[in-house]
């Protein structure tokens, strides 16, 4: 069950991601089948890119995974936490990274919610993805499809 910080810090951090960052993302997102568990939030960036003249551009891809922790015991806890993108980020309350920072794990990041905004308090260093491009991109597009048929339920039966 989610606490109602948790839902406002997904809820924002997604429209940011969106708005800000110009990235796509699904929640709780089942990797590789669930081998790897469940990425709260995973994001796509795909940035154009030329390859000389008369050549196709093609697309570079970024993946990003973000895990929500809201307070002491639920950063603490023995949870699985699934980074397996090129770039791996916890996002907590201003209050919590007071506490955390010196445990947070080399190579991962950090955001920061403030209530009203996110900062980058930790950046995090690119890594070897654990999985293939190919996965990430079917369970992506799984979750995808998952939120479009809650939110059409939700609209049309659900009234």
């Amino acid at each position: 069950m989610k606490t109602n910080i948790t839902k406002e810090i997904e809820m924002k951090f997604v429209d940011f991601l969106y708005d800000k960052k110009y990235e796509l993302s699904v929640q709780e997102c089942s990797v590789a089948g669930g081998r790897y568990g469940i990425v709260d939030i995973l994001s796509y960036h795909g940035k154009r890119q030329g390859n000389g003249r008369g050549k196709p551009r093609t697309r570079t891809v970024t993946w990003r995974c973000y895990e929500i922790k809201v307070s002491k015991a639920d950063f603490y806890s023995k949870h699985k936490l699934t980074f397996v993108g090129d770039y791996n980020y916890f996002v907590v309350p201003l209050e919590l990274y007071t506490i955390i920072e010196k445990d947070i794990p080399k190579g991962i990041g950090c955001y920061v919610y403030d209530g009203f905004d996110f900062r980058v308090a930790k950046k995090a260093s690119k890594q070897k993805m654990t999985i293939s491009e190919s996965q990430m991109n079917h369970d992506f597009l799984v979750s995808s499809s998952r939120n479009a048929r809650r939110w059409m339920r939700a609209k049309y039966i659900e009234r």
